[in-house]
């Protein structure tokens, strides 16, 4: 474990120089974002469209122009292994197997351990009635079925009218007993994942194998989720070699990691951010040092995460990850995977964990799973073809973060 147990006064400093917003003035939209990259065959209608989207969320043109750059420099990097490098970067399946599975479910975890990752990386968020269970959205609509449950209406507990209406409500807002536990949440990906249904954080911890370890996504400003888990970590026993906590604010952040070290949990506290330079990720190495925290993640980009960048960050000590999720392929490459394996970093967060394991592993491309093939509940992998059009959709389905 990285986890390190630091005094009290280490965060009551770190408390005064902590940012109001993580990093102000570049709060883009992940839509505003996406549509940047797929202007780049465009760039001067790109920077008219982007600057439109960027003054409302109060972003300079020069911002804009600098993200449409982004683009152009996303397969630059060759890859340079760092000196002393011993072991291989370890594979998290982004919110379980998710190109394949449905997002956040016991499902998509267990085919991401099948497929030969060594983690699996998920969001959490708590029910009315207190639970701890899986999902990224702050409400069901995105992922849940359409049609209310059989054993809501049978029991006369809901009509359909009601069950869509609470669809769109704030899951802090909802049951979990009463509602959350039995909502569809599986066959908007595939009819094979009908039963598949938003799963406690328990159930999803009691099924990573040994060796395997979990990374747990806690939602910004989210304090009494935070204050919920740390207790639920207390009571269940998890260790550091089983889960990491990861989170984009850097203050709930600071504040989940003194929480824990309160009650003698040596549980590692790692901070994401989704930064434009080498130099904002410098900087946000320092903060999260200052913080307490024990490791970034950075989003998969080899001209942010350089070889000094990486340097940085092991010499204090960090654990370092980095994460993709823009549309496949442009990420999820054995280009990009070699470059980061390459520089050291530790893991590796995609929606492809089967992909990433094959290029990293040297298997030929006969080997690798295509994005379009349909894996069964037993991992078992179709390659026929006949789902190509339902994964493409289930692409546009994904909401990014």
């Amino acid at each position: 474990s990285m986890a390190r147990s630091r005094g009290a006064a280490r965060w009551s400093a770190c408390w005064t120089d902590l940012p109001l917003c993580a990093r102000p003035g570049l709060c883009l939209p992940r839509s505003a974002v996406a549509r940047t990259h797929s202007a780049m065959a465009h760039p001067d209608t790109a920077l008219v469209q982007m600057t439109g989207a960027l003054v409302v969320t109060g972003i300079a043109a020069s911002q804009a122009r600098r993200l449409i750059g982004r683009g152009n420099t996303r397969k630059t990097a060759s890859p340079a292994r760092l000196p002393g490098r011993t072991r291989a970067m370890s594979v998290v399946g982004h919110r379980g197997s998710s190109h394949m599975a449905p997002e956040n479910t016991l499902a998509s975890m267990d085919l991401a351990f099948k497929h030969g990752a060594q983690g699996v990386e998920f969001d959490i968020q708590r029910s009315l009635d207190g639970e701890i269970f899986l999902l990224h959205d702050d409400t069901l609509r995105r992922t849940a079925a359409i049609d209310c449950p059989d054993e809501l209406q049978r029991s006369g507990a809901l009509t359909q009218q009601e069950y869509e209406s609470m669809l769109d409500r704030d899951i802090s807002q909802l049951s979990y007993k009463g509602f959350i536990r039995h909502v569809d949440v599986g066959s908007w990906k595939d009819t094979v994942y009908a039963n598949q249904r938003p799963p406690l954080m328990t159930d999803v911890m009691a099924q990573v194998p040994d060796g395997c370890f979990a990374l747990c996504e806690v939602k910004g400003g989210d304090l009494a989720t935070a204050t919920a888990v740390v207790s639920l970590v207390a009571e269940q026993g998890w260790t550091a070699d089983k889960l990491r906590f990861i989170g984009f604010d850097l203050e709930l952040m600071t504040e989940l990691k003194r929480l824990l070290v309160e009650r003698g949990l040596e549980i590692s506290v790692i901070l994401l951010q989704d930064l434009y330079s080498p130099s904002e990720a410098e900087h946000y190495i320092s903060r999260a040092v200052e913080c307490g925290l024990d490791g970034v993640d950075f989003e998969a980009e080899t001209f942010v995460v350089t070889p000094e960048v990486v340097r940085q960050a092991k010499d204090k000590g960090l654990q370092l990850g980095v994460w993709v999720w823009d549309k496949l392929p442009d990420s999820d490459t054995a280009v990009n995977v070699a470059a980061f394996e390459g520089l050291g970093v530790d893991f590796f967060t995609s929606d492809l964990p089967p992909e990433v394991r094959s290029w990293m592993d040297g298997w030929t491309p006969s080997k690798v799973i295509s994005p379009s093939a349909h894996v069964d509940m037993d991992g078992e992998v179709d390659t026929s073809g006949a789902f190509a059009n339902h994964k493409s959709s289930a692409e546009e389905h994904m909401i990014g973060g």
